[in-house]
């Protein structure tokens, strides 16, 4: 969980490498931005001067459906069960960043 392992004052290089396994894949040659990319491209939304929140949002669109009047509860990703997540009480960045672990966050 990259936001949980950042909120415990680890690096973000620290937390990639914890999240993706991040020098496994630069023992493969692979740059660090190619590696930090392997499934939500982190670090590439936050070099174009997005924020973490709007970044983790890149996945399921969540503000693009806020901006249409939705309510955040009816803006759910299926893919991760947000709806199920968040009615445990945890926060959105948390569900977010759970998706990979179904089981509640």
């Amino acid at each position: 969980m990259l936001l949980d392992c950042l909120s415990n004052g680890s690096t973000l290089l620290d937390c990639c490498n914890y999240d993706f396994m991040l020098l496994d894949c630069l023992s493969n040659g692979s740059t660090l931005l190619d590696c930090c990319n392997y499934d939500f491209m982190l670090l590439d939304c936050l070099s174009n001067g997005s924020t973490l929140l709007d970044c983790c949002n890149y996945d399921f669109m969540l503000l693009d459906c806020l901006s249409n009047g939705s309510a955040l509860l009816d803006c759910c990703n299926n893919d991760f069960m947000l709806l199920y997540c968040l009615s445990n009480g945890s926060t959105l960045l948390d569900c977010w960043y759970n998706r990979f672990t179904l089981i509640g966050c």
